[in-house]
């Protein structure tokens, strides 16, 4: 069943979010929209901060930045409600606080670590899944 809340989620990944082809814009965009309110039932969270290993200048010259519409290199990392990080990725540019880049990330962030725990439950199981990227 589809609800609001996903159907709001899959058009916004439709529109922001890259794709592979096959399965194609709709199919990674239900992907994202599904992994983004599982994460939420879930309770994780997404952290944020500025990309060190990208720039060298301090965190407020980039708050700065940011605020002036300039690009930034952010580093994301979800973590479950124990504080455990379950994915992390760096380099991550954005122009603004509420980039929809960063919405797109945290739903990657959620799908890639959904998949780890897939394998890791079938792993237990006694069942080969194979992860793919």
């Amino acid at each position: 069943m589809i609800t609001t809340e996903l159907r709001r989620a899959w058009n916004f990944h439709r529109e922001h979010a890259g794709y592979a082809t096959p399965p194609g814009r709709a199919m990674c965009a239900l992907e994202l929209a599904r992994a983004e309110l599982a994460m939420r039932e879930l309770d994780w969270e997404i952290r944020w901060d500025y990309d060190h290993d990208w720039v060298t200048t301090s965190s407020l010259e980039q708050q700065a930045r940011l605020e002036a519409g300039e690009t930034v290199y952010l580093v994301a990392w979800l973590e479950d409600a124990a504080g455990t990080t379950l994915a992390a990725c760096g380099g991550i540019e954005v122009e603004s606080d509420d980039d929809p880049y960063m919405r797109v990330m945290y739903a990657e962030l959620a799908s890639e670590a959904l998949r780890e725990l897939k394998a890791e439950q079938a792993e237990e199981a006694g069942i080969h899944v194979e992860v793919r990227p």
